[in-house]
């Protein structure tokens, strides 16, 4: 397990938060434990109502811990549960996503590098099942993987990683934030959302305007409303372009 360079070991702590992720989080867990160069998966849920707490239980591994704490802003979710990790790189990962195939061979050369503070990486958006994705004309590229103690999340929705040089990291474009689109093509992020069932979808967005979060989104001028999701989900074969993943994404 880790990164070994030089004899220099280094530790590489994947963090997750979830609410009632039963459907996707199985999918994410076995993704991470597949990969030898992930030394811990840090999970903290927020009292999730459905079988998402049984289905950590029932993952018997060390490289696993979990907790369990109550939600108050996405921001200070990530951040309680980057606190639990012991790495020296955090990979930042929801229960609805995984990353292609050339993710571990990237973390192997660019988290032995001491001039790299962090890592850019596109998400594809995964529609219809897992070989096709949404062709948005947007790659929606961000910050994944950066080096613990260097960043915070801030903002109560779609938060925003903020280091201690008052970068905001994902529009920051200096020289040690490594854009993996450039020196790593096939590596990307797999975004699952939209393979979830409708009433997940659904849930997802009654919770969002129970906790204030759909009017937090529209002011940021995004057309956002709690039913959104699901619309997405069954206007997807109809409004969008839905494409093959190329292998060498796979």
């Amino acid at each position: 397990m880790g990164i070994f360079y030089w004899g220099i070991g280094m530790k590489i702590s994947a963090s997750l938060i979830t609410y009632n992720e039963q459907e996707m989080l199985p999918r994410a867990l076995r993704y991470l434990l597949s990969l030898d160069v992930i030394d811990e998966i840090c999970v903290l849920d927020s009292n999730s109502t459905d079988m998402t707490q049984e289905i950590l239980r029932g993952f018997q591994c060390d490289r696993l811990k979990w907790s369990t704490d109550r939600f108050e802003s996405f921001s200070e979710h990530r951040n309680k549960c980057i606190e639990m990790c012991s790495g020296d790189w955090i990979v930042s990962m929801d229960a609805d996503e995984t990353y292609s195939a050339g993710f571990a061979g990237m973390l192997a050369s660019e988290c032995v590098r001491t001039d790299v503070t962090a890592i850019r990486i596109p998400t594809i958006v995964l529609a219809v099942d897992e070989n096709h994705y949404l062709d948005s004309g947007n790659l929606d590229p961000h910050i994944r993987v950066w080096r613990k103690g260097v960043a915070r999340f801030e903002k109560k929705v779609h938060e925003l990683l903020v280091d201690d040089r008052g970068r905001i990291l994902h529009e920051c474009h200096d020289r040690d934030i490594v854009n993996s689109l450039h020196q790593y093509p096939n590596v990307f992020m797999k975004h699952a959302q939209m393979l979830k069932s409708v009433s997940s979808l659904d849930e997802k967005g009654e919770r969002w305007d129970s906790l204030g979060m759909i009017e937090e989104s529209a002011r940021r001028g995004l057309p956002i409303h709690k039913g959104i999701w699901s619309e997405w989900k069954r206007d997807l074969p109809v409004k969008c372009s839905i494409r093959e993943i190329p292998e060498r994404w796979r």
